[in-house]
C-alpha cells in the first residue's frame, strides 16, 4: 500500500514539474538570456513600437533605420505642441538600460546663450550630462567654464521635466554629440566618429571639447563639414533655417550646434549667433510601447 502511495506521489510530482516548465516557457516567450553576465538572467524586451493599425513591431539593429524619424503619439502634457519622433534605440545600453527608446522633438523653442545667466549656473546633478557625454566624463567630467555650464543646463532634467510624462524616465533639452552621431550612424550606416579633445587641441585659447571624423577616425576636425541632411528622415537630424543646440562642448571653444544653411549642415559651433533652438529628448521607461503615426 505504501509503495502505491509513494508511486502516486512521485507521478503527481513529475506531472506538476512538466506543467511548470511548459507554462513557464509560454509566459516568458518574450525574454532573452543575458549571456554576457556569468549569472545568466532574463530581461523583458523594451524596444517595441506599434504601427497605426496596432501591429507590434520589434525594433532591431537591422530594421531600426526604417523607423527613425517617424512621428510618434507621445504627448508630454495637455499643452504639449511638440512634434516627437523616434530618434534612437540604445541596443547596447550605453546611455542607460539596454534597449531604451529615445524620442526627439522637432526644433521647439529658442534658447539664448546668455553669458550673464550661465556664468554662475550650477546644475544640481551631472549624472545625465556624464551619461550623454561619456568621453568628456572619462577625460574631464567637471564643469569649470561657462560652456560646460550651458551644457549642464541642457542636461539638467529638472529644467525639462515638463516634457516627461509618466511613460518617461526623464527629458533633457537636446541630444549630445555622442547620441546624435550614434543615431546618425544607425540611420545611414556611416562610420562617423567623435572624441573629446583636451584644452588647446584646436586653439591655445579653446577649452576642451568634441572633435568629429567623417571617415572613421582618419581625419579629425571641429566640424563635420557640409553634409546634405536637410530632408532625410523627416528632418530628424537637421531642419532648414532651424539651428539647434547639442548638449556637448566644442573643441573650438563653445557649444556644439547643428548649423543649417541653404544646402548643407555643419556639426560645430556657430559663431554667428548666440541663439538656437532646443530639441528636447525623452528617455522612455522599460516596457512602454509607443505608437507610430501615419
Amino acid at each position: 500500500m505504501k509503495k502505491k502511495i509513494l508511486s502516486t506521489i512521485l507521478i503527481i510530482t513529475m506531472l506538476l514539474g512538466i506543467m511548470y516548465v511548459l507554462t513557464g516557457c509560454k509566459n516568458n516567450e518574450n525574454v532573452y538570456s543575458d549571456t554576457e553576465n556569468s549569472n545568466s538572467r532574463t530581461t523583458v524586451h523594451a524596444n517595441t513600437v506599434t504601427d497605426s493599425q496596432g501591429n507590434i513591431i520589434n525594433l532591431t539593429t537591422e530594421n531600426v533605420s526604417t523607423y527613425y524619424g517617424r512621428e510618434v503619439n507621445y504627448t508630454a502634457n495637455d499643452s504639449d505642441t511638440a512634434v516627437w519622433r523616434l530618434f534612437y534605440v540604445d541596443f547596447e545600453g550605453k546611455y542607460g538600460e539596454k534597449n531604451t527608446i529615445y524620442l526627439k522633438a522637432d526644433p521647439y523653442s529658442t534658447v539664448e546663450f546668455n553669458e550673464k545667466k550661465f556664468k554662475t549656473y550650477e546644475s544640481s546633478d551631472l549624472t545625465i550630462m556624464k551619461k550623454m557625454n561619456q568621453d568628456w566624463a572619462e577625460k574631464d567630467g567637471t564643469v569649470d567654464h561657462i560652456y560646460e555650464r550651458f551644457v549642464s543646463y541642457l542636461c539638467d532634467t529638472q529644467n525639462w521635466k515638463n516634457f516627461a510624462n509618466d511613460d518617461a524616465n526623464y527629458a533633457i533639452g537636446a541630444p549630445s554629440v555622442e547620441m546624435y552621431i550614434d543615431s546618425y550612424n544607425q540611420s545611414f550606416g556611416t562610420n562617423y566618429a567623435y572624441y573629446y579633445a583636451d584644452r588647446g587641441y584646436m586653439y591655445s585659447y579653446a577649452d576642451g571639447g568634441y572633435m568629429y571624423s567623417t571617415d572613421g577616425g582618419e581625419n579629425w576636425k571641429y566640424t563635420t563639414g557640409s553634409v546634405s541632411l536637410l530632408t532625410e528622415k523627416n528632418n530628424l537630424y537637421a531642419k532648414r533655417w532651424n539651428d539647434y543646440w547639442l548638449a556637448s562642448v566644442s573643441a573650438r571653444g563653445g557649444i556644439c550646434k547643428i548649423e543649417n544653411g541653404n544646402e548643407s549642415v555643419h556639426l560645430g559651433l556657430n559663431w554667428a549667433t548666440n541663439s538656437g533652438y532646443v530639441c528636447p529628448v525623452v528617455s522612455l521607461k522599460s516596457g512602454v510601447t509607443i505608437k507610430l503615426k501615419e
